[in-house]
């Protein structure tokens, strides 16, 4: 059994970033995982950009997929990395710009 508890961070607060509520946010050395909702009619998830701030610098993560529940306004998204990350570098997460730091 291995300790992934360093390996994940996890948040659970309520992160408003233009138009967008991300409530639950879990990183790992695979991507990003959000769980949130939007105003307005459309969740337009190519619109959002996601970014990693670490200790060697900034990486610009990819699209992974994802649902949305338009009923609800709700959505899960993911963003991929290219090679598996090292989560105890990452500094913040960037989303349209706005820094959420790591704790």
């Amino acid at each position: 059994m291995c300790n992934t508890s360093k390996q994940m961070r996890i948040w659970s607060n309520d992160i408003p970033v233009e138009g967008y509520l991300f409530e639950y946010l879990i990183l790992g050395p695979l991507g990003l995982e959000v769980r949130g909702s939007y105003e307005g009619e459309e969740c337009l998830t190519s619109e959002i950009s996601v970014a990693l701030e670490t200790t060697d610098g900034l990486s610009t993560l990819e699209g992974g997929g994802g649902s949305m529940d338009v009923q609800n306004k709700t959505f899960n998204l993911d963003w991929d990395t290219e090679t598996p990350l090292d989560v105890t570098a990452v500094t913040a997460v960037m989303i349209n710009g706005i820094r959420i730091p790591v704790k």
